[in-house]
This record gives C-alpha cells, sequence and structure tokens, in this order.
C-alpha cells in the first residue's frame, strides 16, 4: 500500500482492514488496538489516513465437526472467503489454505502473517 501511494497510483481517502478469525478474542483485541487510529503511509507527509477494523461475525464453527456444522456455518465460511478475496492485499497465517485460496480466487498477493 504505501509503494502504491508514494507513486501516485493510488490515492487513498481511508485504509480498512478485514480481520477474518476464529477467534472473537483475536477480533476484539485488534479492534480495540487499532481501529480509528490515523496512519501516515509517507514518512515525509503528514497526511493522515484514518483506518477502520472491520470483523465478521462468524465464529468458525464449519471446522468444527463435533458440533454438527448446519448449512448457516457453512454460508458464514463461504461469505468470510469471499471478502478477503476482496480486499487489495492478504495477510493469512500458512498453517490453514482459507486466505490463501481466497486471495488465489482473485489473484490478489498474499503475504504470511
Amino acid at each position: 500500500l504505501k509503494e502504491a501511494f508514494r507513486s501516485g497510483d493510488i490515492k487513498y481517502t481511508k485504509v480498512v482492514w478485514m480481520l477474518v478469525s476464529d477467534s472473537p478474542l483475536m477480533k476484539e483485541r485488534v479492534a480495540t488496538a487499532f481501529d480509528g487510529q490515523n496512519i501516515s503511509l509517507s514518512s515525509s507527509s503528514s497526511l493522515r489516513i484514518p483506518r477502520q477494523v472491520l470483523t465478521t461475525t462468524s465464529k468458525g464453527t464449519h471446522t468444527r465437526p463435533k458440533r454438527s456444522p448446519t448449512t448457516a456455518d457453512v454460508a458464514e465460511a463461504m461469505i468470510d472467503w469471499y471478502l478477503i478475496g476482496e480486499s487489495h492485499v492478504v495477510v493469512e497465517t500458512r498453517s490453514v489454505s482459507f486466505g490463501q485460496t481466497a486471495s488465489l480466487r482473485t489473484a490478489r498477493p498474499i503475504y504470511d502473517g
């Protein structure tokens, strides 16, 4: 994002983080720590851009076979998967392929988090 901003190719008015996780605690901690902060995409610029952190209400129940996931659980996962693919950049853990396949759907760059 910083490179595109510096080159002038993209004019950002805000930065949005879409956090998808099975952990409600992680979602809450990241949103509390980073939502609403103003950030700078250039060290030489005084321009500050607001950051918004979005999360979904999914709980990852589709991954818990003992629970017998419902159609709604799988639909919830598919919505998260689709939204990840619509992101400009995907940061994901390599321990699961969820973010990887979502980003491949739209050929988005993937970074190991």
